[in-house]
């Protein structure tokens, strides 16, 4: 059963969701993490996406920019 809530989040984290996450998906992307950090149902880098993969470099500080700059054109991010 699912239930509709109202929750505010700050809004460049919903720009990211909205940049990241197709439409249609964002619920389920959004209880899949919810449910993950709850109930420490954590999934492995193995079972993750490698666009899931690649988009989590580019947070890292020991990734340099030039591999950012590939990224976010493997991604389709615009600078």
């Amino acid at each position: 059963m699912k239930i509709n809530r109202l929750f505010t989040f700050d809004v460049r984290l919903i720009e990211d969701l909205n940049a990241e996450i197709p439409k249609g998906a964002r619920s389920k992307f959004v209880n899949a993490a919810l449910s993950e950090k709850l109930y420490n149902n954590a999934n492995t880098v193995r079972d993750a996406s490698g666009r899931q993969l690649i988009n989590a470099a580019m947070y890292r500080e020991d990734i340099s920019d030039f591999l950012k700059r590939c990224i976010k054109n493997e991604l389709g991010v615009e600078e």
